[in-house]
């Protein structure tokens, strides 16, 4: 059972420029550009890690090894499944129908499961990852899909990565710990739907 990104976003989730008016750089601060630029990559990762989704359009592969009733996919919001694939008893890698499972994108994580008179197929469990989920998550291909609250959230970071940079011992303010742990999407499953 894996989880794994396998295209990242086209672009970042903070536009350069609004960052630099976060942190309140002069128009000629050159000097800091690298240190913003770890800031913003920092704080994105912080931040999608810690709520549990996917800011900007990306592709992620989730690895099983066996199916479950109920299938969460991690990283909401979820845009659309690429693919199901599955080693037969043959072992074979096949490519499961649409048709034959459902999507609930109004959950969160959404979540996949067979269709209605549907059951998964068999699988030849001996084979290191038997079953593939390849999807698309996302708020979508641009920074402005993204809900304020997130925004507000990441720039936050960024600048309390910036300017605490170099402090390993500075800890996170309480409340940007507090909308970290708040805007966390729903409650945490495993991939065969166990509460944890």
């Amino acid at each position: 059972m894996g989880l794994r990104r396998t295209v990242a976003p086209a672009i970042s989730a903070v536009e350069f420029e609004d960052a630099v008016k976060q942190v309140e750089l002069p128009s000629d601060g050159t000097t800091h550009t690298r240190h913003l630029e770890r800031a913003i990559a920092t704080a994105l990762a912080d931040a999608e890690r810690c709520t549990r989704r996917a800011f900007i359009t990306q592709t992620w592969r989730l690895s099983l090894r066996e199916f479950p009733p109920r299938i969460y996919l991690p990283r909401p919001p979820l845009q659309s499944i690429t693919s199901i694939q599955y080693t037969d008893d043959d072992g074979t890698i096949q490519t499961l129908s649409s048709s034959l499972y459902q999507v609930t994108l109004d959950a969160s994580p959404a979540y996949v499961e067979p269709a209605f008179g549907k059951s998964w197929p068999s699988i030849r469990s001996e084979t290191v990852e038997p079953i593939v989920i390849t999807y698309v998550a996302g708020f979508g291909d641009d920074a402005e899909n993204i809900p304020a609250q997130y925004q507000n959230l990441i720039f936050e970071l960024v600048a309390f990565r910036f300017m605490n940079r170099g402090d390993t011992d500075q800890d996170i303010p309480r409340h940007i710990k507090w909308s970290l742990k708040s805007l966390r999407c729903g409650a945490q499953y495993d991939y065969f739907g166990v509460k944890n």
